[in-house]
């Protein structure tokens, strides 16, 4: 009951979820300093994780899962795989990976000098997310044949604990559940400024475009 959201196997409340939503609005009620200093640490923690990963991973790479690169197209029990048009078709769900780069454009009213640091933020965030992707998605493709995750929801910890690294996943795991309070940061910041922005422009009623006495769109982020 407590585990699910309302009519969904049984559920009335993800209390979890709920209460991590709370905790977020409270963390960014209190102003932009604090969020971005949390952030932050998240972002350093999820990046050595990562790094972690690639470098223990690397040990433990099978070269000739490597090959053929993009193998012939084929039909198995787990799914079709294969030539290029299956690669687009996995370009396709891969890139909603990426949704996050727009939220900062969202804030661009509550940064210094947006015209340099938003271009800068967007693009070079996205350059170092690209090197991070692939680098895992090499490493975890080179220590066990592509076929071996299907249906894995938890490729890097399963990779890890596979071959031998029983500790590192575990660490670098945790810090992937932490991590995940970053995006909700990210996106409750980003949505609630919306928000405030469509209030202020006439497009949504003009209290949500209000702000505290702090300058901060609190109305628009309870909602």
């Amino acid at each position: 009951m407590l585990s699910n959201p309302y009519d969904s196997d049984g559920g009335i409340i993800d209390l979890i979820t709920a209460v991590v939503i709370i905790l977020t609005a409270l963390l960014l009620s209190r102003g932009m300093s604090e969020a971005a200093r949390m952030e932050n640490i998240l972002v350093i923690l999820k990046i050595l994780a990562i790094i972690l990963f690639v470098i223990v991973g690397l040990m433990a790479i099978n070269f000739n899962n490597f090959v053929p690169f993009v193998p012939e197209h084929k039909v198995t029990e787990t799914g079709d795989f294969g030539v290029w048009h299956d690669v687009y078709a996995g370009v396709s769900m891969i890139f909603l990976a990426y949704i996050g780069f727009d939220s900062i454009a969202a804030n661009s009213a509550e940064a210094i000098n947006p015209q340099k640091t938003m271009p800068r933020g967007i693009l070079g965030s996205l350059i170092v997310a690209i090197i991070l992707f692939v680098s895992v998605a090499l490493v975890l493709v080179g220590m066990f044949h592509y076929s071996q995750y299907a249906d894995n929801a938890e490729p890097v910890g399963w990779a890890l604990r596979q071959s031998g690294h029983g500790i590192i996943a575990a660490i670098v795991q945790s810090i992937s559940v932490i991590g995940m309070f970053m995006a909700l940061i990210g996106m409750m910041l980003a949505g609630s400024r919306l928000l405030y922005s469509f209030g202020r422009d006439g497009l949504l009623p003009s209290w949500l475009g209000t702000l505290n006495h702090k300058h901060l769109p609190n109305r628009a982020l309870v909602i």
